[in-house]
């Protein structure tokens, strides 16, 4: 590394100052129904998980932030940085936030004016959700693999576009 990328890099480690969780230096447990952490001597009621690689990376590069949405740290890996009992609590709040029903098989889409109604058939049973702005909230992650978003803001997993029945495709098709 040359003398100007180290000033460079030097120079970015004094804007950015993350601190990184791990089993040794972070407590998580549940307090009243939520999500709470011990750092030393600092105590985080309540806190929230945000994943920085939603689609790709579903337990690393968490983002911890407090009841202010402040970022107070970062967990680089769920699985690698935290026993049994601590990674499976914070899977747990994941999966709560990031839930996301697997469509199966898509049985009806309905365009109303800009607003599209779709139906389908879900490991979690038969749903019926809006989207709106259908060309944004239909997204192509790679390997065939499509989320969308309706208009509450919860998310639809296609987990193989390929997957699906003829018919589903031909319904969804337009839209890819």
């Amino acid at each position: 590394m040359n003398e100007a990328e180290l000033s460079r890099v030097t120079g970015l480690s004094n804007v950015v100052d993350i601190k990184y969780l791990n089993g040794a230096n972070a407590v998580f447990e549940r307090k009243n129904g939520f999500l709470s952490l011990r750092t030393g001597e600092e105590e985080y009621v309540r806190i929230y998980l945000h994943r920085a690689f939603p689609f790709e990376k579903e337990f690393e590069y968490i983002s911890v932030l407090n009841e202010d949405k402040k970022e107070v740290g970062f967990i680089r890996s769920v699985e690698q940085d935290f026993d049994e009992p601590a990674a499976a609590l914070l899977k747990e709040e994941l999966a709560k936030k990031y839930f996301c029903p697997k469509i199966q098989k898509i049985t009806g889409m309905k365009d109303n004016y800009g607003f599209m109604q779709m139906k389908a058939v879900t490991d979690h049973g038969e749903l019926t959700f809006g989207i709106r702005d259908i060309y944004r909230n239909i997204l192509k992650v790679g390997g065939g693999r499509i989320f969308i978003i309706d208009v509450d803001g919860n998310r639809y997993e296609i987990p193989s576009v390929e997957a699906l029945d003829h018919a589903s495709y031909k319904k969804i098709e337009l839209y890819l």
